[in-house]
């Protein structure tokens, strides 16, 4: 019966194929790995790996045949290359170290530099701001009395320009009250204009009444001369044609038709004399009081109301040109008429003023049912509201239109 092969053994510590020829208990292949384990239990030999060739190995032992030294020969070159590329790597890793450790100085070097550099200039500002706290304090001990004077030349600046305040504004107030007065003053000249624009149109209204007057007085001056003239010829033919003088009672007959002529002629003079006179001094009462502010314009000046910008008012003065001539043409033909003629004591705007005012007045004591309860001042006595301002001049214009028609235009 052949004998069974003998199971190989190996050492705990470097693995090592132990020879056949040791006890089939045995562990380690010699006191050194014996201690080893003995000392670091579980653990290999550290320059030995598990199933690779191992450095600094005992001469006992050897692999027995070729074919293991040869695998155990290309272990140990690999291993020896791979240890040649870790040490490789380890001198490239090192030299890399180096430089950044060479870099790190240099950038240390570099920051310490700058900071003593900054700690410096720390420094210095701080012995410059030392220097300039002391400086202030001594300012300040040396300007104590300073301080008052300058708080006591600021509160009287404050006081001067506080009055400098009160004087503008007083200044202000001033300038203000002198345009309102510059105002008013233009507006009192705008209507004292407006009332010489209107006193130039009545005189030039007088000039041709007085003209018309003076060319009748010439024509009828005319009229009476031609009679004369005539009433002289017809007594000289009556003389040179009779041969025969005349008798007694003709002659007596031409003396009373000539002295008749005469005393006509006289009436005529005198009664156009006195007429004349009359006339002259109705004309000069009216430029007298043309000349003078009327009344009205005193009082629309006094209550600030402009004349010059009240349309009611031109309507007024269009109506009572109308109604006047109207009244005119009535005297002639009907004695009875009741159109009013104008007011040689007054003027034609102070007429029209009177006018419009006792119709804006009458309006509002008796409005019309279609106003009533509609009218209301805007200022007291000169103006009414709007649609009241219109209503009346239409009123106003009608009326104007009815009396045209009467005049037969």
């Amino acid at each position: 019966m052949a004998t069974p092969l003998r199971e190989a053994h190996f050492c705990l510590t470097c693995e090592f194929r132990l020879p056949y020829c040791v006890r089939s208990d045995r562990e380690f292949c010699g006191e050194r790995c014996r201690g080893w384990w003995y000392l670091h239990p579980g653990q290999k030999r550290l320059d030995f790996a598990p199933g690779d060739a191992r450095t600094g190995r005992r001469k006992r032992g050897q692999p027995k045949t070729l074919a293991e030294a040869l695998v155990a020969l290309a272990e140990l070159r690999a291993h020896a290359e791979r240890l040649e590329a870790d040490a490789r790597k380890r001198s490239t890793q090192q030299h890399k170290q180096r430089n950044n450790w060479s870099e790190l100085s240099l950038s240390l070097t570099k920051v310490r530099a700058q900071s003593r550099r900054e700690a410096d200039a720390l420094k210095d500002e701080v012995e410059s701001l030392k220097e300039q706290l002391t400086e202030s304090e001594q300012r300040a001990k040396e300007s104590g009395g300073t301080e008052k004077e300058l708080r006591a030349q600021v509160a009287e600046l404050k006081a001067e320009l506080e009055r400098a305040k009160q004087t503008e504004k007083e200044l202000r107030t001033a300038n203000e009250e002198l345009a309102r007065q510059h105002k008013e003053e233009l507006a009192e000249e705008r209507q004292k204009l407006a009332a010489a624009e209107a006193t130039i149109k009545e005189l030039h209204e007088v000039a041709d009444s007085l003209s018309g007057n003076l060319i009748e007085e010439q024509k009828l001056r005319a009229a009476a001369e031609v009679r004369g003239d005539k009433l002289s010829q017809d007594i000289e033919e009556m003389l040179t044609g009779e041969s025969v003088p005349l008798s007694t009672q003709k002659q007596a007959s031409l003396f009373d038709a000539w002295d008749r002529h005469k005393s006509a002629e006289l009436h005529d003079t005198r009664q156009h004399r006195d007429a004349a006179l009359a006339q002259r001094e109705r004309y000069a009462r009216r430029i007298l009081r043309m000349m003078s502010p009327g009344q009205y314009l005193d009082h629309a000046m006094a209550a600030g109301h402009d004349v010059t910008q009240d349309p009611l008012l031109h309507d007024k003065r269009v109506e009572i040109l109308v109604e006047a001539e109207l009244a005119q043409v009535q005297r002639t033909e009907k004695p009875n008429g009741r159109a009013r003629g104008l007011d040689i004591e007054q003027t034609v705007d102070e007429q029209a003023y009177a006018a419009a005012m006792a119709f804006r007045w009458q309006h509002i004591n008796r409005p019309h049912r279609e106003r009533r309860g509609k009218t209301k001042w805007i200022v007291v006595g000169f103006k009414l509201d709007a649609e009241s301002e219109s209503y009346l001049r239409k009123l106003t214009r009608a009326r104007i239109r009815r009396m045209e028609r009467s005049l037969g235009r």
